[in-house]
């Protein structure tokens, strides 16, 4: 199950839309699938392995542009299209156009998801309360039948060679398109029979919330074990009985009783999990997100925030929770023992 729910976090990042150029370009990090290439731009002074945005984020886009971008995101359907030689719907709502080939049953069923996921994370971060900027437009999401056609959307139309090795994509863009921050997650439908929806139910909340997660408040300024963690827990918040996440917080279980896993500083401040098959770096990563979960969620929202906004990591963690890094890792082990 892990090399399905594709990790993909900050995969190829170019444009979002095909006339855009190249966008900020993220480091290199680590992948669920264990096929992406991730590119992720310098940190931020005292983010020194950080999931790094821009260091100057546009204006935001006036109700001329938003307009015109979102011309520009539904004509994807049609490019859709002609790149694969068959029709690809395109169905909308608030915050999300999602491109497919599915059935259309199962393109309901994905839009459900899709809604449902940005609910439980507006319920958590207060976007929508606070009227916060994440992606200009919407955060398009395409999802074929066949990997072939996965491939033709991706080279044809984004120019992203990456997904020849990938499982599919999440794409961030600081476009020259009046500024416009967008993002897409691009994937084929996973192999599994009919176990294929609930894979690619997975996979999407995953990268969805590495997308949310991204954008909110400023692009970048989260490491990469918050992102990881936060987007398994969220495969969890969709489907409680999702093996994946079930099978990392046994193995967190394991490594929290035996003393082993990642020395605190490495786990926080450098690359973890290191790699698509680091079970013990994923396990590790969503305990860690998980205990901050639990102690207390706006805290958790806070020391997001704090670290948006510059603060680096370690000070973020004293100022939002009172803890040091060795409370952490006190506090993710007995978290782990207790409740997994």
């Amino acid at each position: 199950m892990r090399e399905a729910v594709a990790g993909l976090l900050l995969a190829a990042l170019a444009a979002a839309l095909a006339a855009q150029t190249p966008p900020v370009q993220p480091p290199t990090g680590a992948s669920r699938s264990g096929a992406v290439v991730e590119r992720r731009a310098p940190a931020a002074p005292g983010m020194p392995l950080a999931l790094a945005g821009p260091e100057r984020v546009p204006p935001p886009l006036v109700a001329a542009q938003q307009e015109e971008l979102l011309s520009r995101q539904r004509a994807l359907a049609e490019e859709a299209s002609d790149a694969v030689g068959h029709p690809v719907a395109l169905r909308e709502d608030d915050h999300f156009i999602f491109l497919s080939d599915l059935p259309r049953d199962d393109q309901r069923k994905v839009m459900g998801w899709l809604g449902t996921l940005y609910g439980s994370l507006d319920r958590i971060f207060l976007a929508s309360k606070e009227k916060m900027r994440l992606w200009d437009g919407k955060l398009v999401v395409a999802v074929f039948t066949r990997r072939a056609d996965y491939l033709k959307f991706a080279l044809k139309l984004q120019g992203e060679q990456a997904a020849v090795l990938a499982g599919g994509y999440f794409r961030p863009q600081m476009g020259p398109f009046s500024g416009a921050m967008t993002a897409s997650v691009v994937v084929p439908l996973p192999e599994g029979g009919k176990q294929s929806l609930l894979r690619l139910r997975s996979v999407l909340v995953h990268e969805c919330t590495h997308a949310f997660l991204y954008y909110w408040k400023r692009p970048g300024r989260t490491p990469l074990w918050l992102h990881e963690g936060t987007a398994v827990h969220m495969q969890a918040v969709a489907d409680p009985k999702d093996p994946e996440v079930r099978a990392l917080r046994r193995w967190a279980k394991h490594v929290a009783g035996s003393g082993e896993g990642y020395p605190i500083v490495q786990a926080t401040e450098g690359l973890m999990p290191q790699q698509g098959s680091d079970t013990a770096g994923y396990a590790q990563a969503v305990a860690m997100t998980e205990t901050l979960l639990s102690a207390d969620t706006r805290r958790y929202v806070r020391f997001v925030r704090l670290m948006k906004e510059g603060v680096p990591q370690k000070e973020a963690l004293a100022r939002a929770f009172g803890w040091s890094y060795d409370t952490l890792d006190k506090n993710w082990r007995k978290y782990a023992r207790a409740k997994y």
